[in-house]
């Protein structure tokens, strides 16, 4: 075996590890997202839940739930939803960019004309935004008449 076939050997052992490591790594980090982000919304679909029966906004035999609503060849998911009456919300740990927000406005309009109705409320939970994201966003909310709850605004550098 030559010198160079022994070292491009080596080379391809070393990049199949490393492509193993970071198959492993993407799906630690998929598992963590996904429980983290689980268990944030269902703690704010339980929170708001009560606030909403203590206004009287939520029927005391309605719940807050998840949902998958099928429309054409599209599955729409939110996070925070009651039919009737109709509550639509989201909840994302942190917002980097406008076009996520824009996103969910998208959403809800969507969710609204399918069902045939306007929605009670709309709320967005931000666990953590970026300084100058969090300025385009409140301006939008205001403009669609969406509830904002922000945990905390960073300067973010990319």
């Amino acid at each position: 075996m030559s010198e160079h076939t022994k070292i491009l050997s080596e080379h391809t052992k070393i990049l199949k590890d490393h492509g193993n490591t970071l198959k492993w790594l993407k799906s630690a980090f998929m598992e963590i997202k996904y429980t983290m982000g689980v268990r944030f919304e269902s703690v704010i679909r339980r929170y708001l839940e009560r606030y909403l029966r203590d206004i009287n906004l939520l029927p005391k035999d309605k719940k807050l739930v998840a949902k998958v609503i099928k429309y054409e060849d599209k599955s729409i998911e939110i996070n925070i939803f009651c039919e009737n009456p109709l509550i639509l919300g989201e909840v994302t740990a942190f917002m980097h960019f406008t076009d996520e927000f824009r996103a969910m406005i998208k959403k809800f309009d969507l969710v609204e004309k399918i069902l045939g109705k306007k929605a009670k409320m709309k709320i967005v939970f931000i666990g953590g935004i970026d300084c100058d994201t969090q300025k385009e966003v409140v301006k939008l909310a205001k403009e669609k008449g969406i509830e904002l709850i922000i945990g905390e605004v960073v300067e973010v550098e990319l």
